[in-house]
């Protein structure tokens, strides 16, 4: 693994990083899905925010928990010139129909995420994150209870379990915001019927005539009942 400058850590009792996916030797998205990087970002209310610069990834648990955005331009100037934003990877789904990466939030509430500097992620910095996530209005429509979860592994060639992860981590984790399971298992499959398609095309024009923008492509729990 290269040396990464930006996001090193120390948690705990355990010498654990958060280091950019480029820079992992060996990285492997998970077998059938696609790999994110370079994709445009869009919010839930269809606002371009930006592309994913890259993925941040545990050391200890060998996991990913963060997509990395770099802001579009219009997006930079409305939020202080910030030109990177960090989203923790369960707030957001893939749309590989699309080739896009969509963010659980709308554009306006980028504002309240706290600013993210590369080469500074800390647990303070994270837990600021986490909470506004957690804890902003929409995330009801979007994240459920925000009750703690377990997350399945992440299915990736990089060596699962090599480094445990002290048990205030697994507890920092193990909510819905960072379930990168559910993450890729999001995208539709490249191999989707014909019929399932128009039956989600159909399914998708409807949410947006009963505006319900926390939909995810085609059918499921956030769709509102006739």
């Amino acid at each position: 693994m290269a040396n990464d400058e930006h996001t090193h850590v120390n948690r705990g009792e355990q010498h654990t990083a958060l280091v950019h996916a480029k820079d992992v030797e060996h990285f492997k998205i998970p077998d059938g899905q696609p790999d994110p990087r370079g994709w445009s970002v869009k919010s839930a209310d269809g606002t371009t925010l930006g592309k994913v610069e890259d993925l941040l990834f545990d050391t200890g648990d060998q996991r990913v928990r963060y997509i990395e955005v770099r802001a579009d331009g219009n997006i930079s100037s409305k939020h202080g010139g910030r030109d990177y934003f960090l989203i923790p990877i369960g707030s957001a789904r893939l749309d590989d129909e699309h080739d896009d990466v969509v963010v659980q939030m709308g554009a306006d509430e980028l504002t309240g995420v706290p600013a993210y500097e590369r080469g500074k992620v800390s647990r303070e910095y994270e837990t600021s994150l986490r909470d506004y996530v957690r804890d902003r209005p929409s995330s009801r429509d979007t994240m459920g209870t925000g009750a703690d979860l377990p997350i399945s592994g992440m299915a990736a060639g990089v060596g699962m379990g090599s480094a445990a992860a002290s048990d205030r981590d697994v507890s920092f984790y193990g909510s819905p915001e960072y379930d990168d399971a559910s993450f890729f298992s999001r995208g539709r499959s490249r191999t989707e019927s014909l019929g399932d398609r128009v039956a989600n095309k159909a399914d998708d024009i409807k949410d947006r005539f009963d505006g319900n923008p926390a939909s995810r492509p085609g059918p499921d729990a956030t769709d509102k009942r006739i």
